[in-house]
């Protein structure tokens, strides 16, 4: 069975970034001393440096930081463009051997959510685990769907819309 495995390997693949998670605890370290371990002013109402210097600046490194996360996951320094690029303004413009690989949170390219063209799998497991695909059909999982040439817009059974 051919699995479609691009995305799954490079979420996956355990590699860290060393500068990013020193980066990440850092800011972790700076939130706490600002909320749990150090008061902000002292006694003769003067700001702590700590304070004054962890303030508003963790939390906000914090955020970047998560930001960064989400860029790496979803393609790096190399993300997809071009052709392997689809969004929700250009329609369905795989080829007929391809699905564009849109995953339950990007509602099927709705708000210009983008996705990729991947390749229909060939061969799918006999699993029920049934997903809504793009085109508001029960499927008997995502392999199906995707076979069928199309994303995944919910998992479980569609629900009529009203």
């Amino acid at each position: 069975m051919r699995t479609l495995t691009h995305v799954t390997a490079r979420l996956g693949s355990g590699g860290r970034l060393l500068g990013v998670d020193v980066a990440r605890s850092l800011a972790l370290f700076g939130m706490m001393s600002v909320h749990i371990f150090f008061p902000a002013f002292r006694p003769d109402g003067s700001m702590i440096p700590a304070y004054a210097i962890a303030a508003g600046r963790s939390a906000a490194l914090f955020a970047t930081l998560a930001g960064v996360g989400i860029a790496l996951a979803s393609g790096g320094s190399t993300p997809y463009a071009g052709v392997r690029l689809r969004g929700a303004r250009a329609g369905d413009t795989c080829s007929a051997t391809e699905f564009c690989a849109y995953e339950p949170p990007q509602l099927c390219g709705r708000a210009d959510a983008q996705s990729f063209c991947a390749p229909r799998p060939e061969e799918c497991i006999e699993l029920y685990a049934p997903v809504c695909g793009c085109d508001q059909r029960t499927y008997e999982n995502s392999c199906f769907a995707n076979a069928a040439g199309t994303g995944i817009y919910t998992a479980g059974e569609c629900v009529e819309q009203r």
